[in-house]
């Protein structure tokens, strides 16, 4: 089972920020190294959220689609999704929770939950936000969360 799995943010900002498709290529074969090893993954919703641009990160999402990097939710994972679901419905309002829940982010922590492994956002927690965040989100599910460059540390990425 993956070890860590991945924000859809830390995708796009990889993409957009730290390691663009045209002086980044390492980091992206490095991820899909660490995908094949069953060390990264991420969910279909992830994936999902990728398609809805027409960029090199939508390319490189198709491509690892058929490599079984972007996990399809098991009977586990939905019904994991749904007591998230229930627990973010109950404690934020709806025009906080319903945005939460219509992304990825409760579905990689519903992943997270039921897989074992970290989820690696670039969120920070904040408990006291009327915004459900992942970290604070995934704290309840006992669920770990790690900062994408600690991961990549960790795992022994290097240009």
């Amino acid at each position: 089972m993956p070890s860590y799995w991945l924000d859809a943010d830390v995708l796009i900002r990889a993409k957009n920020e730290y390691y663009a498709f045209e002086f980044g290529e390492t980091f992206w074969q490095f991820l899909e190294q660490k995908g094949a090893e069953g060390i990264v993954a991420s969910c279909r919703a992830v994936y999902d959220e990728l398609q809805k641009k027409e960029d090199e990160l939508k390319a490189w999402a198709t491509q690892q689609q058929g490599n079984g990097f972007f996990w399809e939710p098991d009977e586990q994972v939905q019904a994991t999704y749904g007591r998230i679901g229930d627990y973010v419905a109950a404690n934020y309002r709806p025009e906080f929770s319903a945005p939460f829940l219509a992304g990825a982010d409760a579905w990689v922590i519903a992943q997270a939950t039921v897989h074992g492994g970290a989820v690696v956002t670039i969120e920070k927690p904040a408990p006291d936000s009327h915004r459900p965040k992942i970290p604070d989100i995934a704290r309840r599910f006992d669920v770990q969360t790690a900062d994408p460059f600690a991961v990549l540390r960790t795992l022994g990425f290097h240009f």
